[in-house]
């Protein structure tokens, strides 16, 4: 049985159950929207599914950090912070993909507590616009930032001059997102085995800024969603943040800026030999095509050029020895690249404009030197 099947309290106990699961994940929604929830062994989580379960009501007077409001009546010291009603919601089952096989259930209070409960509140607004004919939809879109930091760092920096995921603005980056591309997809990814379905994920206009829009729903179903967003989504940044924090020996920063950019400045210095190799090879062959720009410095310059450029490759290899064996798999990319289009693509070419010029002036010039003899 998949999760997204579950509807009753059986299903629920037959997918744990065909799982083999000794402990299932439970979760509410406090009064700020923050996920509030502990693991339950088996033989609690069906006694639940059957006859509900307490959970103490502290976490509906309370702030973001555990401090105690001091001006409410539903709890608090006056009321001992009693244990109060809920019960487990069987459709909200949801897999949990960085936790192994392991399954999520949300809950929400029962009465009397579900009179503030925010997924009760928001219950009841459902079925009333409901007994006026609608049937509510909606949906959730989050601009966060991404830092560099751990836990502990943020605390030590006591929440300021944090390093960024990525420096400066760009909105809308191809670029960093290819950077990043296996952050993204681990995030459209997780959040898809969550049913959670992301419509949209781009960097925004700021350093480390990123936004996300999550696919539309019934109001319900979208609240579940935006609300799990925010605690899932922070799991998978600090484990990004920490694997970034760790992966170099020391600790201290991170390689895997440094490889990525070892790996550009390969692509892009080959291009460049290339570019010269070309330029030399049309002006010896093609020496009176029409060109709309003319290089000051000619073929010396393009001699040049295509030495420092050389010198560039060299640098690769022998002074960043620590990045050696990410070159040579490029470099492998692109001889099996070379390799395919002597084989198969230049038997299958739809020629470009610029293509279709220079074979247009090779006629040209070929006539030329034939009228000159």
């Amino acid at each position: 049985m998949k999760p997204e099947e579950v509807r009753t309290p059986a299903d629920a106990k037959k997918i744990v159950d065909e799982r083999g699961l000794k402990h299932v994940k439970v979760g509410l929604f406090d009064m700020d929207g923050i996920l509030r929830g502990k693991y339950m062994a088996r033989e609690k989580f069906v006694s639940a599914l059957e006859g509900g379960f307490g959970m103490c009501d502290v976490v509906l007077g309370w702030d973001s950090n555990d401090v105690l409001y001091d001006n409410v009546t539903f709890t608090g010291w006056h009321t001992a912070f009693p244990d109060a009603p809920a019960r487990i919601i069987p459709e909200t089952c949801r897999e949990l993909p960085f936790e192994n096989n392991t399954l999520f259930f949300l809950c929400e209070f029962t009465p009397p507590a579900d009179l503030i409960d925010p997924r009760g509140v928001l219950s009841r607004m459902v079925e009333r616009a409901r007994s006026m004919g609608f049937e509510p939809y909606c949906s959730c879109e989050y601009e966060f930032f991404m830092f560099e930091e751990t836990p502990d760092s943020v605390r030590e920096k006591g929440y300021r001059n944090l390093k960024p995921l990525t420096p400066g603005n760009f909105g809308y980056s191809v670029i960093r997102a290819s950077v990043w591309s296996e952050f993204y997809h681990e995030v459209m990814d997780s959040f898809e085995q969550m049913r959670i379905p992301i419509e949209g994920l781009h960097t925004e206009t700021g350093p480390g800024v990123l936004e996300a829009a999550i696919g539309y729903s019934t109001a319900l179903e979208a609240a579940d969603r935006g609300a799990l967003f925010k605690t899932a989504g922070a799991l998978l940044g600090l484990a990004v943040a920490m694997g970034i924090h760790y992966s170099s020996a020391q600790g201290q920063q991170s390689a895997v800026g440094a490889v990525l950019l070892n790996m550009a400045v390969f692509g892009a210095v080959v291009s460049y030999l290339l570019q010269m190799a070309c330029y030399i090879l049309l002006k010896v062959r093609m020496p009176h095509i029409r060109r709309p720009y003319l290089s000051p410095f000619g073929i010396p310059g393009a001699i040049f050029t295509g030495l420092m450029t050389m010198l560039t490759l060299v640098t690769l290899f022998i002074i960043n020895e620590e990045y050696v064996n990410v070159v040579i798999g490029a470099l492998i990319w692109f001889a099996l690249g070379i390799a395919y289009f002597a084989v198969i693509g230049r038997k299958n070419l739809v020629r470009s404009p610029e293509e279709e010029f220079a074979l247009v002036e090779l006629e040209k010039g070929r006539q030329y030197r034939e009228s000159q003899k």
